[in-house]
């Protein structure tokens, strides 16, 4: 493989995670702020992540590696395991990890909104 098709990917990735933390933002927005939805609601998650965008980013590719290990563990399970011990042992561990996960990205998005609100307030009255 070529640097610059290692370099696209890696790009492509960040951009990727760069969108789902904005996206995420957006729908914690729109839940939260009254008459916030669509563009409205993405363009006011963008302007509450300004400064924190690393920090989104990093947790959302916390989140992708967690995803990308239950994937390998499912995988893992179905070479150790007969068939009926994958139906009863691996998909329901990587369907509730994965339902978790996600439980947990929520979590972390409202708590990340908040601190962003918390943050944009503090820039206003300065």
């Amino acid at each position: 493989m070529s640097t610059f098709s290692i370099a696209t990917v890696i790009l492509k990735w960040i951009l990727i995670a760069h969108v789902a933390a904005l996206s995420v933002m957006s729908i914690v927005v729109s839940v939260l702020e009254d008459g916030m939805s669509g563009i409205k609601a993405i363009g006011r998650a963008g302007e509450l992540m300004k400064g924190k965008r690393t920090q989104a980013f990093l947790a959302m590719m916390v989140c992708y590696i967690a995803h990308f290990l239950a994937g390998k563990t499912y995988v893992a399970f179905s070479m150790m395991f007969e068939k009926w011990a994958m139906w009863a042992i691996g998909i329901p561990f990587v369907i509730g990890f994965t339902c978790l996960l996600e439980i947990f990205v929520f979590v972390f998005f409202t708590v990340f909104y908040h601190e962003c609100k918390m943050n944009h307030k503090e820039d206003k009255s300065s």
